[in-house]
């Protein structure tokens, strides 16, 4: 599984970027990152209005499931104190809160440590649950993740067309 960490990562550095459990650094245009775009350098992050920087606090976090990943985002000074300064922690798969917390600490020990606030989701549900599901085509059972709210991820390596839902490539046609 792979879990990379985008943020700052020494104590005392400025810049933010993406990083392997190793501190090695990944270009953003890296092929094996999730495919998450610029959005991910505080866009992810809590906030109703993104020039309220009145509601930036340490710790404060949002999650949410994109394409086969999911990401924990939240406010981080510790390491940069400039407004926007942000943390995120990106999983491959499905995953809720304290697996993305506990998958943190083991990854990113160092980085987790800094944080003196605690981790805490001010939108977006955490409560993960499954629904069965069906290849259209196949018959083939799966499972996709819901959160209440409306939030829901197809099952890993299937596809959607329109309301169909197809478990690989040759079911889609």
């Amino acid at each position: 599984m792979k879990v990379y960490f985008f943020g700052v990562w020494g104590a005392s550095s400025a810049g933010h970027g993406w990083y392997l459990p190793s501190g090695k650094s990944v270009s953003y245009y890296d092929k094996t990152l999730p495919p998450l775009g610029n959005k991910i350098d505080g866009g992810y992050a809590p906030t109703t209005n993104f020039d309220a920087w009145d509601q930036r606090r340490q710790g404060k976090a949002a999650i949410l499931h994109l394409a086969g990943w999911t990401v924990l985002s939240w406010w981080d000074f510790t390491g940069d104190q400039r407004a926007g300064s942000n943390s995120a922690i990106v999983a491959e798969g499905v995953w809720g809160l304290e697996d993305m917390l506990a998958k943190a600490r083991e990854y990113y020990p160092a980085q987790m440590a800094r944080q003196k606030e605690p981790i805490v989701c001010l939108e977006r549900p955490t409560e993960l649950s499954f629904e069965a599901v069906v290849c259209w085509k196949c018959k083939r059972p799966g499972r996709r993740s819901v959160l209440p709210g409306g939030w829901s991820h197809d099952p890993p390596g299937w596809l959607r067309r329109e309301k169909l839902l197809a478990c690989s490539p040759g079911c889609a046609e």
